[in-house]
């Protein structure tokens, strides 16, 4: 009779165990699920701040090349800068008004 109870009790303990193992590994699913969002959400961060620094590598030299160009020729810093080299320049496309400027 006594091995007949432990029997049963060692039945009722496995039972116990089962659930509180299927709970845990409900658990486990849920933090798994939870970690991949996150994982998912760290590699949209980091493109959320390399994507535009990419664009802006490409597309930004030559626009603000074109913005300094233009930068110079209002202020004339293209031909009488500290740093006039004078091989660079090309004076057949100067227009006349640097070359009066050149000239005085």
């Amino acid at each position: 009779m006594e091995n007949n109870n432990s029997y049963e009790e060692i039945k009722q303990l496995i039972e116990e165990t089962k659930k509180q193992n299927e709970e845990i590994l409900k658990l486990v699913k849920k933090n798994h699920s939870i970690l991949n969002y996150q994982r998912i959400l760290g590699y949209l961060k980091i493109l959320i701040i390399l994507i535009p620094l990419i664009i802006a590598y490409i597309y930004l030299p030559p626009m603000l090349e074109k913005l300094f160009e233009k930068y110079q020729e209002i202020l004339s810093i293209g031909v009488s800068g500290p740093n006039l080299n004078l091989d660079s320049i090309d004076f057949d496309n100067l227009s006349p008004d640097i070359l009066k400027k050149l000239t005085k």
